[in-house]
């Protein structure tokens, strides 16, 4: 399992070393990709929007083009790219493989403005516990302008993108939802009937975005409830996952937990990850992990234990 996860490690910081800084990829800046993604080179364009997402949020100022690209309709591996690639620019970066969205884009547990343990940097609160004296948050005006351009463009985007006919386009599509968490909450009705996919990697991507787009909990949670049955137990393990942060309010999927709980218990599942690669490192397909995810029940009794 360590060697597994050094392997994993290794793989995640190849990129970022492999940049020149976090505003270039392959020795080609932001502003050049963007150049070749409008260009006339239909086979550089895949390539172009490929490296916007290994750049990620550094290339926020390239979200019109790559919502533009996702209108090709002659070029797929462009439209599966630029897919992924939304939510690597628009989004807080890369959360991870095949686990990628257990915490909150920008406000992971502990850290300022998330949940969990307070910052020990952050001044103390005034005594009993008023906050009225404290100072109000100080607003980002270039995180609120990000987020005005993923509302804008790229959300509407990627609406339309989960509605491609190409699987690898949907299964992007419901990822980079996810990673743009609530600036995409205008996704949510598209993500719930994305759950009802027959293709499993587009239904993964779909039940996983919950864990950061807050849907309500009266249409989420009987959804959710009814894939944690899903023959494919990685659909099943992000369905127990976005019931979890949910906490509480999945309280009317607690039959369904408890029913899987014991399916799990007397036959474990444990998921694998992922979408083949094509060669060349043109095309990005539907993003999944490296080895083995933990089998279901410990997610179903994390959820358990969140809605209790």
């Amino acid at each position: 399992m360590k060697r597994h996860a050094a392997a994993i490690l290794v793989l995640l910081a190849a990129p970022a070393a492999r940049a020149e800084d976090v505003g270039a990829w392959e020795g080609k800046t932001v502003a050049e990709w963007r150049t070749v993604l409008v260009g006339k080179d239909e086979k550089q364009k895949p390539r172009a929007a490929a490296a916007l997402a290994r750049i990620g949020p550094a290339a926020v100022d390239a979200i019109p083009e790559l919502a533009k690209a996702l209108g090709s309709t002659k070029n797929e591996d462009l439209r599966v790219n630029a897919a992924l690639a939304l939510g690597k620019v628009g989004g807080a970066g890369e959360l991870g493989m095949h686990l990628p969205l257990r915490g909150l884009p920008g406000h992971p547990p502990g850290a300022p403005g998330g949940e969990g343990d307070p910052d020990p940097e952050a001044p103390d609160a005034p005594e009993g516990g008023d906050p009225a004296g404290a100072p109000a948050p100080t607003k980002d005006p270039a995180a609120e302008k990000g987020s005005a351009v993923v509302r804008d463009q790229a959300v509407p985007a990627l609406l339309k993108a989960l509605r491609d006919p190409c699987e690898d386009v949907r299964t992007n599509a419901a990822r980079s939802v996810g990673l743009l968490g609530e600036d995409a909450s205008a996704a949510i009705p598209a993500l719930v009937k994305a759950l009802g996919e027959k293709a499993s990697n587009v239904r993964h991507n779909a039940a996983a975005a919950f864990e950061t787009v807050p849907g309500p909990p009266e249409t989420v949670v009987p959804v959710l409830g009814r894939l944690l049955a899903d023959a494919d137990a990685t659909v099943a393990n992000s369905a127990a996952r976005a019931l979890a942060v949910l906490g509480p309010k999945a309280l009317p999927a607690l039959k369904e937990l408890e029913a899987a709980l014991a399916r799990d218990v007397e036959k474990p599942r444990s998921s694998f990850g992922g979408v083949p690669g094509l060669p060349g490192g043109v095309r990005i397909p539907g993003e999944g992990g490296f080895g083995q995810t933990p089998t279901l029940s410990c997610n179903l009794c994390l959820a358990l234990c969140s809605c209790s």
